[in-house]
């Protein structure tokens, strides 16, 4: 396998930015994934992903209440087969942001799309994929964190 530099790294962010953006809009539709359709915030992050790596990351199926109910950490879990936890360290675009409702750490996710913090992801509530960041005060008092391909580690 070769060796990514760091020119491959920031074309990988940069193509996972662009592929973020485009879902914008993008109704929330529970377990879809077609961009400009529907999409939930785990499949979101398999599709973007998807879109720019060799392969989709396997993210965990769920119900779309099971972070009221259950406090098992299966999606951070998943998370950690692809991506390093970074801790509250300042998102760069193209890293997963994490957030938490209910029990759980990790009940929610979006991608880093600029270096203020800005995010996009689906939401049940807003019905749809759209931009918000991390410094609101309704994300802010949620995110758990910051996580980086694992494979951009130098």
């Amino acid at each position: 396998m070769a060796t990514i530099t760091e020119v491959d790294i920031a074309a990988e962010r940069a193509e996972i930015v662009r592929e973020a953006l485009e879902w914008q809009g993008t109704h929330f539709q529970h377990r879809q994934q077609l961009k400009h359709v529907g999409c939930d915030c785990v499949t979101l992050l398999a599709a973007i992903y998807g879109a720019v790596l060799e392969t989709q990351p396997i993210l965990p199926a769920y119900q779309p209440d099971e972070w009221l109910h259950d406090p098992v950490e299966r999606y951070a879990e998943a998370l950690r087969v692809y991506f390093d936890e970074m801790g509250r360290a300042h998102p760069q675009p193209g890293d997963v942001v994490s957030f938490h409702f209910g029990r759980r750490q990790v009940s929610h996710c979006g991608v880093c799309v600029d270096a203020d913090g800005g995010f996009v992801s689906a939401t049940l509530e807003s019905g749809r994929v759209e931009y918000a960041k991390i410094t609101e005060r309704y994300w802010s008092r949620r995110w758990t964190g910051t996580w980086r391909l694992k494979r951009w580690a130098l």
